[in-house]
């Protein structure tokens, strides 16, 4: 019989292994996934409507974190930081001109003087939207999807929480070229649930990472509302993340480029991999988030 330690070693190619037994677990993880990393295709094909092959999953599985996830070991304190830094960056990507300590001084309920008032209240909102994130046991689902809109802009669009009843596109502004197209309003739902049977059905075989990557691209391709895409989407992203045990991102502002590259690579090619690396690379900073001060940005 082999030990695990074993059994890894086997599979490691090009790392001298020599001082293997000196190694702690954690040391011969990363050489795994890093290993792993290195063996990956520059393609991983659309797993929605088909199942990831075992090679697939053992590739993609590798390069997430395993074991017990940071998220479960967060205080409130570390909650509320994570929160503000959430709310400006989700916001901001979509054009909110606050501040990170105009937020922060919004979620303690001061009055902000000279902000717009519609964003003073989606901070609010999208706040209110993350807790039921945390506090929910749903999933995935249309109705989570039109609560969470409402909660974000009941104070702001007239829409709030209800579905798009025309059509949209969304448009590269720097070359005025068709990006994509939502689904067609009467296929909003139908969609939202077949997504949604997806997402149950590979809950068990998909890893963690891979199982948000594809809720969140589908989710941004059907295009549900007539704003707010963004936000409730990466909301439905942390959602996923956090219910199957996996840590909590922030998209910063700083790479809003390199997310949007990523999601414009699986809706043009299927490529899930650009999203699962962005997410992957997002966890890894949540310990500067935690740490951060409040500071103007």
């Amino acid at each position: 019989m082999t030990t695990k330690k074993q059994d890894a070693k086997a599979g490691v190619a090009g790392y001298d292994t020599s001082r293997w037994d000196e190694m702690d677990t954690a040391t011969i993880e990363l050489l795994l996934r890093r290993n792993y990393q290195e063996q990956l295709p520059p393609i991983i094909e659309d797993p929605y409507g088909r199942r990831l092959s075992d090679d697939e999953k053992s590739l993609l599985g590798a390069l997430e974190p395993s074991g017990k996830q940071l998220k479960t070991h967060l205080t409130e304190r570390e909650w509320s930081r994570f929160t503000a830094a959430f709310v400006y960056d989700t916001n901001a990507i979509e054009g909110s001109q606050l501040s990170r300590q105009d937020v922060e001084s919004a979620l303690e309920g001061r009055q902000l003087r000279g902000r717009h008032i519609d964003d003073v209240s989606e901070a609010v909102g999208l706040a209110g939207a993350f807790a039921e994130v945390r506090r929910t046991e749903e999933h995935f689902s249309p109705d989570l999807i039109r609560k969470l809109h409402l909660i974000t802009f009941k104070k702001s669009k007239s829409f709030a929480g209800e579905f798009r009843t025309e059509g949209v596109s969304v448009v590269d502004t720097r070359t005025g070229e068709v990006v994509y197209e939502g689904a067609s309003p009467r296929q909003i739902v139908p969609r939202l649930k077949k997504l949604e049977k997806w997402y149950l059905a590979n809950r068990a075989n998909c890893p963690p990472v891979t199982l948000a990557a594809v809720v969140h691209n589908r989710f941004e391709m059907i295009h549900p509302f007539e704003d707010g895409n963004g936000r409730v989407g990466r909301l439905l992203l942390n959602n996923v993340l956090m219910k199957n045990g996996a840590t909590p991102v922030n998209v910063e502002l700083k790479r809003r480029k390199e997310y949007y590259s990523a999601l414009e690579a699986y809706e043009r090619t299927g490529d899930i991999l650009p999203t699962v690396r962005f997410i992957l690379d997002e966890q890894k900073r949540l310990p500067i988030v935690l740490s951060s001060e409040s500071q103007s940005m």
